[in-house]
């Protein structure tokens, strides 16, 4: 399995939270995290527009392929330690709707969510 690379928007606590914990679990080598905001994606990444990843987190693949908001989370649970058997069970055909739903309700309550989970 190749290293991928997930972008996030580093505006938002809930996101820096989650591409941070990813990352502490993800297996040697599998992931590397960039803020979508940083001089590094910009260089690595110039054909992911600005607006894209301020919106939702990108996972880039080293073949280039890249996948957004719902859509990256099976191929990011794979890089993870104990928690890939998760993007396995979510690519079942009966349960491919839990990734969307479960994204679009974060997505839309993001700032409510990190003011509730990440008080200063």
């Amino acid at each position: 399995m190749n290293k991928a690379t997930l972008l996030y928007d580093t505006e938002c606590p809930l996101c820096r939270r989650a591409a941070q914990w990813a990352f502490d679990r993800s297996r040697a080598g599998l992931l590397e995290i960039v803020p979508c905001n940083s001089l590094d994606r910009l260089k690595q990444f110039p054909d992911v527009n600005d607006e894209d990843c301020a919106s939702a987190p990108q996972l880039v693949m080293a073949d280039g392929r890249v996948y957004s908001g719902d859509a990256l989370i099976p191929p990011l649970l794979d890089r993870l330690r104990r928690w890939h058997w998760v993007g396995k069970v979510l690519r079942l055909p009966f349960l491919r709707w839990m990734a969307p739903l479960g994204y679009l309700t974060l997505a839309k309550n993001r700032a409510t969510l990190s003011m509730l989970m990440y008080r200063k």
